[in-house]
C-alpha cells in the first residue's frame, strides 16, 4: 500500500471554561480547577475521539468508528472485525467529540509531575497550536524508535500492564460472529477433535485423542484490497478510523489477546505463542491452580468469592490473558496476573535477529478434556514509527529532551503530527497545561 498526504494536522482541544484564562498563564502549585474541554481531530484516537461517525457492519453487527465527515467517506466501509467490505457509508451515525478535564500541572522541587504515557494538554505556541499528546520522551532522555517500540537512552521501555490496556488498539472480537469469522480458526494438522457446534468451536476429545489438538487463530487483512478478505497476514498497525489513508502497514507481534473458554473445574488448557524466533507453550492446570512452561510450574489463585455464570454446557467459564507488548509476556488467569518474562532483550533488538513472525501467532491446545471457545479477543499496540523513514536502514529515530522538556507523540500514529515532526521536536514543560482525563 503506497503512503498518501496526511490530512490531519494535529490533535487540538478547546477550552470550554472562561476559569481556564488563569491557567493558560502558567501551571502553579495552588490551583486545582478542572479545566473543561472538547477534543477536536482524532490523532489521539481511540483512547480520545474527535467528532467522528459509526458505522455498523449488517455481516457480523460489529460497530466501528471512522474519523472522517460522512462527506469525505468512500461509499463503501471495509469492517475492521470480519472484512466485509460493503459497508454503506451513508448510513453511518454521526457521534459527538469526547469531553475531557484537564487537571492543572503541579511541579515538585522544579520539576513537573508527570510520568511516561500520560495524556497532556499543551498550550498554542508559535506554529503550534493547542494539543493533547501522550508523554513518551521525558526531560533528559533521548528517545528511539525501533520495531515499533519505544527506547529511552538505549533501554526498551516497557507499559505497565493498566496502561497497555487502556492504549490497546482492538483488532478481532468472534463475538461479533459470523461464519466467515468462525473460519478464522483453523484445527491445526490431524486435530478432529475441533468442530463448530451451534457457532461455537470446541474441542471433543476421542479415546484416541492422547496428544494435545490445536486450533489456531488466522488474521485477516481486513482492508480495501483486490485479494480475497480471508487472505491471512500478520497482525498489523491498520487503524479503521483512517479511512481514508493509504500507505504501508507494518506488522507486529505486539498483541494481547483474551481467550474465554467453558472448561471442568479439573480440566486443562494449552495456549502457544508462536513469536517467530520461539514458541512459547502454557499448560493450564485449573484443578491444580497450576501454570506450566518450559518445565517449570507457577501456582496462581482465582477469586472464588465472585459466582461465575457457567457456559451454555454446564462448564465453568474461565477467562485467560496473553500479552507480549514491549517484548515482555505476561498471563493472566481470570483478571489476576500470574507471571511476566522477558522474551527478548530489554536493551535491543531480539538477540537472534529474527523480526519473522507467524502467521498463526495464537493457538488453543485440547487434550483429554472437552473444551468450548465462547469468545476470542484480540488488540494489538501502538506500533511507532517515524513516517520520514522510507528504508530499513534507516528504520532508527532518535529524539532528544532538554532537561525541562519532553517528547509527545499521538496515538494514531500515521496521523498525528507531533515530535517527529515539528522542527523543534521537544516540548517545554512550561507550554504543558496538565493531564487529561476522559469524561465520557
Amino acid at each position: 500500500m503506497r503512503t498518501s498526504v496526511n490530512v490531519e494536522t494535529t490533535m487540538r482541544f478547546r477550552l470550554l471554561l472562561v476559569v481556564a484564562i488563569g491557567i493558560l498563564a502558567g501551571c502553579n502549585d495552588s490551583d486545582d480547577s478542572l479545566l473543561d474541554a472538547v477534543v477536536t481531530g482524532n490523532s489521539m484516537a481511540p483512547a480520545f475521539w474527535g467528532e467522528h461517525v459509526e458505522g455498523n457492519c449488517e455481516e457480523c453487527g460489529y460497530a466501528f468508528r471512522v474519523g472522517e465527515q460522512p462527506s469525505v467517506l468512500p461509499d463503501r466501509l471495509v469492517c475492521p472485525n470480519c472484512g466485509d467490505r460493503s459497508v454503506d457509508s451513508t448510513k453511518v451515525k454521526p457521534r459527538s467529540a469526547h469531553r475531557v478535564g484537564v487537571v492543572p500541572c503541579h511541579k515538585s522541587e522544579g520539576a513537573l509531575k508527570l510520568a511516561r504515557w500520560d495524556v497532556v494538554a499543551v498550550r498554542a505556541s508559535g506554529d503550534r497550536p493547542a494539543m493533547i499528546k501522550r508523554v513518551i520522551g521525558l526531560p533528559g532522555e533521548s528517545i528511539e524508535f525501533v520495531d515499533g517500540d519505544v527506547f529511552a537512552n538505549g533501554s526498551r521501555v516497557r507499559k505497565p500492564l493498566d496502561v497497555a490496556a487502556a492504549m490497546r488498539v482492538p483488532v478481532f472480537d468472534s463475538q461479533f460472529s459470523s461464519a466467515d469469522v468462525l473460519r478464522r480458526f483453523r484445527p491445526q494438522g490431524n486435530a478432529k477433535g475441533w468442530r463448530v457446534d451451534q457457532g461455537v468451536w470446541k474441542y471433543l476429545p476421542s479415546s484416541q485423542s492422547a496428544e494435545t489438538q490445536w486450533l489456531a487463530y488466522e488474521q485477516w487483512r481486513c482492508v480495501s484490497s483486490s485479494r480475497p478478505r480471508d487472505h491471512v497476514v500478520s497482525v498489523e498497525d491498520w487503524y479503521a478510523t483512517n479511512a481514508n489513508m493509504n500507505r504501508n502497514l507494518n506488522a507486529t507481534d505486539d498483541i494481547w489477546a483474551r481467550i474465554e473458554l467453558g472448561a471442568k473445574n479439573d480440566g486443562r488448557v494449552e495456549i502457544a505463542l508462536d513469536l517467530g524466533a520461539k514458541v512459547y507453550a502454557y499448560e493450564i492446570d485449573f484443578g491444580a491452580r497450576q501454570v506450566s512452561l518450559e518445565g517449570r510450574s507457577v501456582s496462581f489463585d482465582m477469586d472464588d468469592s465472585k459466582p461465575r455464570s457457567a457456559t451454555a454446557d454446564g462448564a465453568s467459564p474461565f477467562r485467560i490473558d496473553v500479552c507480549t507488548f514491549d517484548r515482555q509476556l505476561a498471563l493472566m488467569v481470570n483478571g489476576r496476573l500470574v507471571e511476566t518474562i522477558d522474551w527478548a532483550s530489554p536493551d535491543g533488538p531480539d538477540e537472534t535477529g529474527d523480526t519473522s513472525q507467524s502467521l498463526s501467532m495464537i493457538r488453543i491446545g485440547g487434550r483429554g478434556e472437552p473444551l468450548s471457545l465462547e469468545r476470542f479477543q484480540l488488540w494489538r499496540d501502538v506500533y511507532y514509527f517515524d513516517e520520514g523513514v522510507r528504508t530499513q536502514a534507516d528504520r532508527v529515530t532518535r529524539l532528544t529532551a532538554g532537561s525541562n522538556e519532553y517528547l509527545l507523540v499521538g496515538d494514531n500514529v500515521p496521523m498525528s503530527i507531533d515530535c517527529r515532526h515539528w522542527p523543534t521536536p521537544a516540548v517545554s514543560g512550561d507550554e504543558i497545561l496538565g493531564s487529561v482525563e476522559l469524561f465520557q
